[in-house]
């Protein structure tokens, strides 16, 4: 069977908006894929943040027993004065340390969703774009086969 010009025009036509769909899927999924592995680097970063204000915590948990095993042993009272203040001052910088570990953790993880949202919207503009330039392409073909336009010609420039 043998196609005509107008035939043969559509044909490619239809290939070129089926590439055009194919290939602004693929940039599509490829945003997808990149948000949802900045989503994982997020939730791990915030799980790293976690364990680490959890480490810092026990240190100055065991600094504070430390401090007051300390005095006690030296026969001070510790529940009055001085070693009080220092307790609350360790118990204060702990708590101060465990507050910007988390912080930075969430800072960090936000930063991360943050790429992944700019990753799936870049993707998703670029499928859109490069459907949309596959389907002028194929309808500018549709048009010309429709005014007797040699494919050959049109697909190389020769006459």
């Amino acid at each position: 069977m043998q196609l005509n010009n107008t035939q043969s025009m559509n044909a490619f036509a239809g290939m070129g908006a089926l590439s055009a769909l194919i290939s602004g899927g693929a940039q599509f999924m490829g945003g997808q894929q990149q948000r949802g592995a900045y989503g994982y680097n997020a939730a791990i970063t915030r799980q790293n943040a976690a364990e680490k204000a959890e480490v810092s915590s026990d240190k100055y948990t065991a600094l504070i027993g430390k401090e007051r095993s300390l005095y006690a042993k030296a026969g001070v009272d510790i529940s009055s004065g001085s070693p009080l203040l220092v307790a609350m001052d360790t118990a204060s910088k702990g708590a101060e340390e465990e507050g910007r570990i988390t912080s930075a953790g969430k800072e960090e993880a936000s930063l991360e969703e943050f790429y992944g949202r700019q990753a799936a919207f870049s993707g998703t503009m670029g499928g859109v774009g490069t459907f949309l330039s596959g389907l002028s392409k194929a309808g500018m073909m549709t048009s010309m086969a429709g005014r007797g336009v040699d494919p050959l010609v049109m697909a190389t420039g020769w006459s």
